[in-house]
């Protein structure tokens, strides 16, 4: 039933599967390069949250992509709106390290900032060239090939009109 399997004492047992902390299949075990080696996609996207910092968790996409992400609420109570602030690509940083990032957006959750809004509020300050130079910087470039990340740009330039390049 869970998409992974690891050898780990404190699951109890010399095979132990991280236990459903919810009813949509996300789970809680401590976040290591040996479990994140062992997850495989299951058709829906789910969550392995971390046991030893709150809020820190590797999303498994359907597609098996994987990436770190810091999950918060803004304001108090249980109505609080619940933030997802993703930190980056499990090939693109050690589990540790992206364990530091979580900690350090934590505390400035901590201390009354929301970086979820931020950076949506820094994308729609953003005028219509910047943001198609933005999507070819942080999507195209970053994460298709060389020859599709061309073809994005030409085809962006060729249909944006003079008003929307600046």
């Amino acid at each position: 039933m869970f998409p992974v399997a690891f050898p780990c004492s404190h699951f109890g047992g010399a095979l132990g599967v991280p236990r459903p902390i919810d009813g949509f299949g996300n789970m809680r075990a401590r976040i290591t390069k040996r479990l994140i080696d062992g997850l495989k996609p299951t058709g829906t996207d789910y969550y392995v949250f971390d046991t030893d910092t709150i809020g820190f968790a590797v999303r498994v996409r359907a597609t098996g992509g994987m990436s770190y992400i810091v999950q918060y609420k803004t304001g108090s109570g249980r109505g609080a709106p619940a933030r997802r602030v993703t930190l980056g690509g499990v090939g693109k940083m050690t589990p540790e390290q992206a364990r530091t990032a979580a900690r350090k957006v934590l505390g400035s959750v901590a201390h009354g900032a929301d970086p979820a809004a931020d950076k949506a509020n820094e994308r729609r300050a953003l005028p219509p060239g910047d943001v198609i130079e933005a999507f070819l910087a942080e999507h195209a470039e970053a994460k298709r090939k060389a020859s599709t990340a061309a073809w994005y740009r030409g085809g962006l330039s060729a249909s944006s009109s003079p008003p929307l390049a600046g």
